[in-house]
């Protein structure tokens, strides 16, 4: 399924001579989605058992899942803090599960990510909704797994994206 759009914006700015310019964009997009598969479908259901399982309102809300191209699942919860530039999204903790984990070069390589988040006031959530991987999370996602694929929400159910259609012209520090 392709998905193009032509995105378009006035964006006031304010030089420091006080002049007013306004400038136009536009943007550009492509998106193809995938099919999810039986192993998708799985995926899915491992995150989502494991924020039933460790949710925790204010502090572990968000649980994600890694497959590795060796088949192998990993899981963790996101880790929230009192001061919250020092909590840690639930991806990199996955990946970084599968990296020490890793008993071939296959077990290292991420295949495929998905991340759900929990709502409500106690455990089990009242509700889990699949969510997409914030920015940080897709630029470790690319570095650990250029070949990967995210699951993230549309309006027709979950979706299948390549991780470098949902971070385009990706900065590499090794060109």
């Amino acid at each position: 399924l392709w998905r193009r759009g032509r995105y378009a914006g006035r964006v006031p700015a304010r030089p420091s001579g006080g002049w007013r310019l306004s400038f136009t964009f536009t943007m550009e997009c492509s998106v193809v989605e995938a099919q999810l598969d039986e192993a998708d479908h799985a995926l899915i259901g491992v995150a989502q058992e494991t924020i039933r399982r460790f949710y925790k309102p204010d502090w572990n809300q968000v649980a994600a899942a890694v497959r590795t191209r060796s088949g192998r699942t990993f899981t963790s919860v996101n880790l929230d803090t009192h001061v919250g530039v020092a909590g840690v999204c639930a991806e990199p903790i996955a990946i970084g599960q599968a990296i020490l984990a890793a008993q071939s070069e296959a077990d290292g390589e991420i295949a495929s990510v998905v991340a759900v988040r929990g709502f409500g006031g106690q455990r089990p959530p009242e509700r889990i909704e699949i969510v997409s991987p914030c920015g940080k999370c897709r630029e470790l996602i690319a570095d650990y797994g250029p070949e990967a694929h995210v699951l993230v929400p549309s309006e027709s159910g979950p979706s299948k994206i390549a991780i470098a259609h949902l971070l385009p012209r990706k900065y590499n520090k090794h060109p």
